[in-house]
């Protein structure tokens, strides 16, 4: 008896690096398990950061250099996660599953086509064709 094997996802507006981001395209922002942990905890520190030199009257240029120097020394050019993948392309320093404040590691493995399977149609560039 053959195995009957769904079609690679590929192609799927959903489909990312082998991952599945339909729940994120459905509900934006809901998931808090697919934020970069890594991001969270930054902004949780800018927040306090900010909130201390409210409290403490520094204007906001003197706590921008803070901010910098904090990072600077803090991750001394390593992004601090155990998961951390270079970018493939060395265009930046971030983790090449980090996309926009999500973190692509948190997302179900695409299992192949589905019946949430939509054509991703921005790939696709089709030339108006005048008339003869």
């Amino acid at each position: 008896m053959r195995v009957v094997r769904r079609l690679p996802g590929g192609g799927c507006r959903f489909y990312r690096a082998g991952r599945c981001l339909w729940a994120e395209f459905v509900n934006p922002g809901l998931d808090p398990a697919f934020r970069c942990r890594v991001n969270v905890g930054l902004e949780d520190c800018f927040d306090a950061l900010v909130d201390r030199c409210e409290r403490m009257g520094i204007e906001l240029e003197a706590a921008g250099r803070i901010w910098q120097s904090w990072c600077a020394t803090t991750f001394d050019g390593a992004w601090p996660c155990a998961e951390y993948a270079s970018d493939p392309d060395g265009v930046s320093d971030q983790c090449a599953h980090f996309w926009d404040g999500l973190c692509g590691l948190r997302f179900p493995r695409c299992a192949g086509r589905c019946r949430r399977y939509e054509l991703d149609r921005t790939e696709f560039h089709f030339e108006e064709q005048g008339e003869n």
